[in-house]
């Protein structure tokens, strides 16, 4: 097994990955039981972990040690159900789904402040992927949508701001979503308004939101697509939860619409190509 397989146990087998688990028990149940010890050994405490007691041990560890024992039974049990276990994994892998969580506060009272820029991102997709927010999973509303063959998640979080992570880590759990997979838009103070700017991972910059999501995803290894808002000035609180005035929400409008531009050609094209591509200041933009 190549080292990759190895840590994210799984094995290639033919053009497909499939899972470790599976593999062992086919092994065990064909009688190749020399290949058998050979594939657990080079697998052992990897990957795949299963309760055993008060604590957490290597599925692959605890199935050789039941087979040597002579457990043949309990074998396939923990065969079997890591089996189970990594085919429902595999199965949210194989669809490549990518997550794009639009942060912001919930109540209608915040719709249009600065804060909820991310929420605005997320009604410019929702709009052009003709789906509706509207499904609760995991303290968000959800939609499913595809883009190009690209399987998507829209997901707006109704934790409030500074508790975003509680919806964003749940769901990339559920959903098998890796960080790289995950885009989370964001209101910037520190961007002129109209201006928007793509990371590829990064600290959170004092922004609360991203602060949450960086914690429950257990890393900041993850893209974010920042709007800017402007400078605050003066009472921060009061500026994010502040609404635009008519000539700067026309910038918005646009900035707005270029975020969801780049937000579906990074589910496309990945982050360095936005980061190449709109990552530049708005007059820059509008001459080129």
């Amino acid at each position: 097994m190549d080292s990759e397989s190895v840590l994210s146990g799984k094995i290639r087998s033919g053009k497909k990955y499939i899972s470790a688990y599976y593999e062992a028990a086919r092994l065990y149940l064909m009688g190749a039981q020399r290949a058998f010890l050979r594939f657990m050994d080079s697998g052992s405490v990897l990957s795949g972990n299963i309760r055993s007691g008060e604590k957490y041990v290597s599925a692959y560890y605890e199935a050789v040690r039941l087979y040597l024992m002579g457990s043949r039974k309990h074998f396939l049990r923990v065969s079997f159900h890591g089996l189970c276990y990594n085919y429902k994994n595999s199965f949210h892998q194989e669809k490549q789904m990518k997550l794009i969580a639009g942060l912001g506060n919930p109540e209608p009272k915040y719709d249009g402040t600065r804060h909820n820029t991310g929420f605005a991102v997320l009604d410019a997709l929702a709009k052009r992927l003709e789906v509706k927010i509207d499904q609760k999973k995991k303290k968000a509303k959800t939609a499913a949508a595809v883009y190009r063959g690209e399987k998507l998640l829209l997901a707006k979080p109704q934790t409030y701001m500074n508790l975003s992570g509680e919806s964003v880590g749940p769901l990339a759990d559920y959903y098998g979503v890796a960080p790289e997979d995950i885009l989370v838009i964001v209101d910037d103070v520190a961007l002129e308004p109209g201006d928007i700017r793509l990371r590829r991972s990064g600290s959170a910059g004092g922004h609360n939101g991203l602060k949450s999501v960086s914690l429950h995803l257990g890393t900041d290894e993850y893209p974010r697509l920042r709007v800017g808002v402007g400078e605050a000035g003066g009472d921060m609180v009061g500026h994010v939860l502040g609404r635009f005035d008519k000539n700067t929400q026309k910038l918005m409008d646009e900035a707005i619409e270029l975020a969801a531009d780049a937000a579906l050609e990074w589910c496309t094209e990945g982050i360095d190509y936005c980061m190449n591509k709109y990552n530049r200041k708005k007059n820059q933009t509008n001459e080129s």
